[in-house]
């Protein structure tokens, strides 16, 4: 694969358009697009959650702080997170460059981690072997089967039932396919699917703390992979990747393509992340 600008620009889109979608669904969400900066808020007290996406650097980096906590004081006082994405490029050149740490710590924020933007070319997986044949992936498509996905979603990521209530209210519009993995019936594994400017983004990778290490997570990505590929007609996977999954998807032929580093106001930073978490 060859990773290049328009890659990246794709990974980047598909993400902020997973997060409009997540917006535009829950109860209390909001998108403001204004001067080269994407604003969402889903309601979600989390500053994950409500992210702060870059086209380019602003002029005035105060105006540009005073306008996104407005829009968040606004929404009572949600917490959110600056992103800013870094090419993997020895010779990058972009004006991010110009929001250093030093620049973003004097403005009153702080690091708050960074993680891997990673691709991959989709294909299907006739020849990839079944690690655990007994799981059973399939498609979200009523009431029912959305409960099992937001609660294992819950269990998986360790966050109160109604954040995924909140984020997932109903069934999701056609670009979005949610799949569930079961395991002799019992619901254990989540993947969402995006097809969203012309790449397939993966979201919501996760597996029921009870049934890790049993190669549920491959069959989830395989699965998806294929759907891309075969349903979707899609050449490119994309996938922010976290601590836990990157060794995983490093087996799965995902590479790294950029590095999306994430600042917060000091008073949100979650327990356990900041620049050591880097």
């Amino acid at each position: 694969m060859r990773f290049n600008s328009e890659l990246i620009w794709r990974a980047e889109e598909n993400q902020r358009e997973a997060f409009r979608l997540m917006a535009r669904s829950a109860v209390d969400g909001a998108v403001l697009e204004v001067e080269h900066t994407c604003m969402v808020a889903t309601g979600v007290p989390n500053a994950f959650f409500n992210p702060v996406f870059l086209y380019r650097t602003p002029d005035e980096i105060e105006i540009f702080l005073r306008r996104i906590r407005a829009f968040y004081d606004a929404r009572g006082g949600l917490p959110w997170t600056l992103l800013i994405s870094q090419w993997n490029s020895e010779n990058w050149r972009d004006t991010e460059a110009m929001l250093t740490p030093d620049r973003l710590s004097d403005a009153g924020l702080i690091a708050a981690g960074t993680v891997p933007i990673m691709a991959r070319e989709t294909q299907r997986g006739d020849g990839w072997s079944r690690f655990h044949p007994q799981v059973v992936v399939e498609c979200v498509q009523d009431g029912d089967a959305l409960s099992d996905f937001r609660d294992t979603l819950a269990e998986a990521f360790g966050v109160p039932g109604y954040v995924t209530e909140l984020l997932m209210p109903e069934m999701p519009n056609p670009p979005l396919r949610l799949y569930i993995a079961y395991l002799y019936g019992e619901a254990v594994g989540t993947i969402s699917l995006l097809d969203a400017a012309g790449v397939g983004g993966i979201y919501n990778l996760g597996v029921h703390p009870g049934y890790r290490r049993r190669g549920i997570a491959t069959a989830l990505l395989r699965h998806a992979l294929d759907e891309a590929c075969w349903e979707l007609g899609l050449s490119e996977c994309v996938i922010q990747a976290s601590r836990v999954a990157s060794p995983l998807l490093n087996n799965l032929g995902f590479r790294r393509i950029a590095l999306c580093h994430r600042y917060v106001e000091p008073e949100n930073l979650p327990p356990g992340e900041g620049q050591k978490r880097g």
